[in-house]
C-alpha cells in the first residue's frame, strides 16, 4: 500500500458539516411550515376545481410534472394554487416533444418530403420521422431556439393539435396515394373483352 504524505502547504479538501446541516434544517423548516398551515375547510368551487386540475396534470403527465410537489395541495391558498397550475402547464407545454420549434420543424420536413422532394425526383419518405428521432439534430434545433429567442419555447395545446393533425393528414394522404399505386392491378385484356 502506498503511503501519502502531505507537505506543509498542501491541505486535504474540507467537508463543511455546517453547510450540509443547514440544508437539512431548511428542508425541515419548510416541511414544518406546511404542516402548521391551517386546514382550509371552506374551499370555493374555483379552488376545488383548481386542486382537481393540478392532480389530473400530475396523474396524466407523470414524467413531465415529476418535480412538482403537491403533498400539501389541500392547504395551499388560492395564489399558490394558481402558481402550481401554471407550473404544471409550463412543464407539459415545454417538454421536448411539445416545443413549438420542434413541431414546426417536423411540419416543414414533412411538407418537403411529400411535395418538394418529388419535384427533384427524390424519394425522401420517412425523413421527418427519422429527423425527429435523431437526438443530435434535435439538440442543434433546441440550441438554435435558445440562441435566437424563438418564442416562449412552448406551444399551447391548440397549436400542437393543429400541427399534429396537419402532419398526420400529410402522412396518411401520402400513404394512401402510395397504397393505391402499389395495389392497382392492370385489367387483363381477355377479361375486358367479356364485358
Amino acid at each position: 500500500m502506498e503511503e501519502i504524505t502531505l507537505t506543509s502547504d498542501e491541505t486535504l479538501p474540507k467537508f463543511d458539516v455546517n453547510q450540509a446541516n443547514e440544508k437539512e434544517t431548511q428542508e425541515e423548516k419548510n416541511e414544518e411550515a406546511f404542516e402548521n398551515l391551517p386546514d382550509l375547510e371552506l374551499r370555493t368551487e374555483e379552488e376545488i376545481d383548481m386542486i382537481n386540475k393540478i392532480k389530473k396534470y400530475k396523474k396524466i403527465f407523470k414524467k413531465d410534472c415529476l418535480e412538482i410537489d403537491i403533498r400539501h395541495i389541500e392547504k395551499l391558498p388560492m395564489h399558490e394554487l394558481i402558481r402550481k397550475l401554471n407550473e404544471c402547464k409550463e412543464c407539459v407545454g415545454s417538454s421536448s416533444k411539445n416545443q413549438a420549434h420542434r413541431i414546426a420543424f417536423g411540419g416543414i420536413l414533412t411538407f418537403g418530403e411529400l411535395h418538394v422532394a418529388p419535384m427533384f425526383d427524390l424519394n425522401l419518405k420517412g425523413l421527418s420521422a427519422t429527423a425527429a428521432e435523431d437526438e443530435n439534430i434535435m439538440a442543434c434545433l433546441d440550441e438554435m431556439a435558445l440562441l435566437n429567442n424563438w418564442g416562449d419555447r412552448c406551444a399551447p395545446p391548440e397549436v400542437r393539435l393543429m400541427f399534429g393533425l396537419g402532419v398526420m393528414a400529410y402522412k396518411v394522404n401520402a400513404y394512401n396515394k402510395n397504397k393505391e399505386k402499389t395495389f392497382k392491378l392492370p385489367l387483363d385484356e381477355g377479361e375486358h373483352d367479356d364485358l
